[in-house]
């Protein structure tokens, strides 16, 4: 019964071998896609922080922007964003973020949303 991990083991690590050119190559493993994320308390009532959120994506230039209810989302190169906004006392939570396989092009797109609040 202990060998069956054993030997589920080697069979993993065999099919994450290829033949390629008569030597075998591991597969190259994907990266984890960055997120960087950012929150602000917005002076605005919720309706105003939803609509300010899809206009600032699409000043941005990010495509195919939905707004949905209180959040909008939409695609910038090989990133995508969503700006969700809820709704405390006295005005607005904003809660923002950006994730793609690029980390410096995520962080830059999240400033440049805060920045746009």
């Amino acid at each position: 019964m202990t060998q069956y991990p054993a030997v589920l083991l080697v069979a993993l690590a065999l099919t994450a071998c290829h033949q390629s050119g008569g030597k075998n190559v591991a597969t190259e493993a994907v990266a984890p896609p960055n997120l960087w994320s950012h929150h602000k308390v917005l002076d605005m009532p919720l309706a105003s922080c939803a609509n300010k959120a899809k206009l600032v994506l699409e000043s941005l230039h990010y495509t195919h922007v939905v707004q949905a209810n209180d959040s909008a989302y939409g695609n910038l190169g090989g990133n995508r964003a969503i700006v969700k906004c809820g709704e405390i006392q006295g005005g607005s939570f904003l809660y923002f973020t950006v994730g793609g396989a690029d980390g410096k092009a995520v962080e830059q797109q999240r400033n440049a949303i805060a920045a746009r609040f």
